[in-house]
């Protein structure tokens, strides 16, 4: 297994960063770094961040809020995480990065710091006190929490959770028309990587899960069982990912 080192991450990353800075331990932290930008890090993530041996145990702590639903997500983590680091990067907050190894080659997932009330946009402000508490509560965690590439497979950053009835996809009045869901209401909150969104169609009394599909947009799948589905895409993505050290230790 290769070696990772602070080096070899910035380069996968430098060219979809601007001016990119790594924090890999505590020691670590820029003497340059401004008060703004420290006050944006967690105390919880200091002590998480190693290049090696993860302390899955206080990862554990991170994500407990939210255990219930996403055990077999973490279980998966503590097999395929290879280490733990902090991304200062220009115009964005700090983020927590989850380094995996995919055939020796670097991959990430990015975790932003958690959600503060004054985040919401205005454009999903009288959906969001409907969404599942369990849900809000991943915001509590990570203000999304995605692959760093794609920023697909997990929950996207609150100001990237779009409506279907938005420019971006810009749908021709006879889908709309045969759309068995109210476009006006329905937001996406997790990207699959491919042509599959899972969204929520916040109408009373209780916001309804779905998958809404890119490639055949009047055929959405509904009735799902969101965190199966959460929990299947995530697992899924992590099957080919390479086991860490202390894995291949044992």
């Amino acid at each position: 297994m290769s070696q990772i080192t602070k080096s070899s991450i910035l380069k996968e990353i430098e060219d979809y960063c601007c001016n990119p800075q790594l924090i890999t331990d505590i020691q670590d932290i820029p003497q340059d770094l401004s008060q703004d930008v420290l006050s944006q890090i967690p105390q919880s993530w200091l002590g998480l961040l190693s290049l090696e041996d993860v302390d899955f145990t206080k990862l554990r702590e991170l994500w407990q809020p939210i255990i219930h639903r996403v055990e077999s997500i973490i279980n998966d983590l503590e097999f395929k995480l290879q280490g733990l680091v902090i991304l200062i990067e220009d115009n964005k907050p700090p983020s927590l990065l989850y380094i995996f190894l995919n055939d020796e080659e670097l991959f990430f997932h990015r975790g932003f710091p958690p959600l503060k009330e004054t985040e919401i946009p205005e454009k999903i402000q009288s959906f969001w006190p409907m969404l599942p508490e369990d849900f809000k509560t991943l915001y509590s965690i990570h203000n999304g929490w995605t692959s760093f590439f794609a920023g697909a497979m997990g929950h996207k950053p609150i100001d990237e959770i779009e409506l279907l009835s938005s420019e971006e996809w810009m749908l021709e009045p006879d889908v709309i028309k045969d759309l068995p869901i109210d476009h006006t209401k329905t937001i996406f909150v997790f990207r699959s990587g491919g042509p599959g969104y899972l969204a929520f169609e916040c109408i009373e009394p209780e916001p309804k899960p779905l998958i809404f599909w890119s490639n055949n947009p009047t055929q959405p799948d509904l009735n799902i069982k969101f965190w199966t589905n959460f929990n299947l895409w995530i697992m899924t993505d992590m099957e080919s990912k390479d086991f860490n050290k202390s894995t291949m230790d044992e």
